[in-house]
């Protein structure tokens, strides 16, 4: 397999780089997906809203399956950047943080960090 341990180290963090350049290159067109995703959810919404109208028999269950819909849907674009985030700070090149540097005025606000999307910790806490 590996020959010795260090070319093993060698080849995990030039991987490690390759997937920072890789993640810090995806930023512009993540930061776009919540507006992408936002005008399609109300799109969807609305001819569901428009078919209840017409059907006042139905149930509202369409809605609430819609919403989970979009919460999941968030959260996993969620996780995915702080996924990337953590990469680039990590393991990324001077020019990767430029570009998360560059990035980070969208993510103010809507990214929590990695503890509290994956560990269930609340922010502060250690």
């Amino acid at each position: 397999m590996y020959e010795t341990y260090e070319e093993y180290h060698r080849e995990n963090a030039m991987y490690q780089r390759m997937w920072a350049e890789d993640a810090a290159s995806s930023l512009p067109s993540k930061g776009d997906y919540c507006e992408r995703f936002f005008k399609a959810y109300e799109e969807f919404r609305n001819v569901i809203t428009e078919y209840q109208m017409e059907n006042r028999e139905s149930d509202d269950d369409a809605i609430d399956k819609l919403i989970s819909l979009k919460k999941y849907a968030i959260l996993q674009w969620e996780m995915s950047v702080a996924l990337d985030v953590m990469q680039i700070e990590e393991h990324g090149s001077d020019r990767d943080k430029a570009k998360l540097k560059a990035n980070k005025y969208w993510m103010r606000g809507t990214i929590r960090s990695i503890d509290v999307l994956y560990n269930n910790k609340k922010n502060g806490d250690e």
